[in-house]
């Protein structure tokens, strides 16, 4: 690298701030990449416990299908550290049924006059080909007997609040996207034309993308793995830091102060809130409050397995403070014991401390732990800010915000979760492009 290389600073070190950092400084570009946190990944990270690893949100890497990306993301792992596997294993628990075939709400606990009902609806298509908010789609996609009797309390209990309040895209997550239904045989032949494909899951597991899960240290050691290779590239990580100030010279940042140290800059990747940054750059762009589901993460370690091989289980049973359950012990043999971590999302006053003992005994009541499985350690971790929700109002308030504050700085390039990207590959596509960008308008 030469003395008068560009010097480009990443604000934010979770998965779009390291990919930014690294393909940055594969161009040949100085690069700091500046991280809050005592680490680098956000929540695709982990906490060691004498029990093993515990991850904070995302837990399983999925290659993305572009060579560029997966190149980075995975060229050098082996098996002798990641378990690969493709299809994955992932199942479903719904009004008291568990069920290991599918991630997607079993539709055919409903009583038989409404399944009848609900079959006869997903054979109509909906008229409304431009749904504005969840509700709609929803109502398009599966008919009003499926939105009425599962979704409209579905997404309550995910999402704490009305489905016509959120944008249409809010069907992506938590695997709410499609159902369950008739028997697997009709599934499998209805899936041939586009409109039931869409609305459909198979009753079991089914190739998709490549997946991997570290053997040990949980998906923080998949982190650890990116991140030697942004090391190799020269880049410097600055853990537990911050930019605290914003120098201008008309609509470029000159330099940043990361905890009152001045950096010169030439180019500022920004993969964290941008409300941040309008805060910083005294912009009279006000951004709307954004608005959060309070997250807690149980972690619990069984003596003994538990009772099903798949690596994750969503909950959707409305009765249940779990939404989402990720099995350890399915993704990778290393450890003697058999942990979990069960997430619940709640409102502002949800009972964090109290949620423990009622979370343990959801998983034995379920039947996913057996009642006489000695459970070996309890933990608990609230996380700050936690899952965001795609509120139609913020959004659309949000994507204006952001439009604007992009046109007050030239060299200021916004990257990371936003509307429209909230799933990794989204993310990393995103982040490539950008960066592929200003090294072409660099040139």
């Amino acid at each position: 690298m030469t003395t008068d290389a560009q010097t480009v600073v990443v604000a934010g070190a979770g998965i779009a701030g390291i990919t930014a950092a690294f393909f940055a400084a594969q161009q040949g570009r100085r690069v700091i990449l500046v991280e809050p946190a005592s680490c680098a990944g956000g929540l695709l990270a982990s906490d060691i416990t004498k029990f093993g690893a515990f991850d904070r949100g995302t837990h399983v890497a999925t290659f993305t299908g572009v060579d560029v990306l997966d190149d980075f993301l995975f060229g050098g792992v082996t098996e002798d550290d990641f378990n690969f596997f493709n299809p994955g294993v992932s199942g479903n628990y719904y009004r008291g049924r568990l069920s290991d075939i599918s991630p997607f709400v079993d539709t055919r606990v409903l009583p038989e006059k409404l399944i009848a009902q609900a079959e006869l609806e997903l054979s109509d298509p909906a008229a409304d080909a431009a749904p504005k908010n969840l509700e709609q789609l929803m109502v398009a996609r599966f008919g009003p007997t499926i939105y009425k009797e599962i979704f409209s309390s579905v997404v309550q209990k995910f999402i704490g609040c009305n489905a016509a309040t959120l944008t249409a895209d809010t069907i992506n997550l938590f695997d709410m996207n499609r159902i369950l239904a008739f028997d697997a045989t009709t599934s499998q032949r209805l899936k041939t034309q586009p409109r039931y494909n869409e609305a459909l899951g198979y009753h079991g597991a089914h190739a998709g993308a490549q997946k991997l899960y570290p053997r040990i240290g949980g998906i923080g050691y998949w982190i650890e793995f990116i991140m030697k290779k942004l090391h190799d590239l020269g880049v410097t990580l600055l853990t537990g830091s911050s930019i605290t100030r914003l120098h201008r010279q008309g609509d470029t940042v000159s330099a940043v102060e990361i905890d009152g140290e001045v950096c010169a800059v030439d180019q500022l990747i920004w993969s964290i809130a941008p409300a941040l940054f309008a805060k910083l750059n005294a912009s009279k762009i006000n951004f709307p409050a954004p608005l959060f589901r309070k997250t807690a993460l149980y972690d619990y370690s069984f003596e003994r397995p538990l009772t099903t091989s798949c690596y994750y289980i969503n909950n959707y049973d409305t009765s249940n403070l779990a939404s989402r359950i990720t099995l350890y012990s399915n993704l990778t043999s290393a450890y003697d014991y058999h942990n979990c971590t069960v997430e619940v999302l709640g409102g502002n006053d949800f009972d964090f401390a109290g949620g423990q003992a009622v979370v343990l005994q959801e998983l034995r009541s379920s039947g996913l732990v057996e009642v006489d499985n000695p459970c070996l350690y309890q933990g608990s971790r609230p996380i700050s800010n936690g899952f965001p929700v795609p509120d139609l109002d913020y959004t659309s308030a949000t994507v204006a915000c952001s439009a604007a504050l992009e046109k007050t700085v030239s060299n200021v390039k916004f990257v990371g979760r936003a509307p429209g990207r909230f799933f990794m590959k989204d993310v990393l596509m995103h982040t490539y492009a950008v960066v592929d960008e200003s090294r072409a308008g660099a040139v």
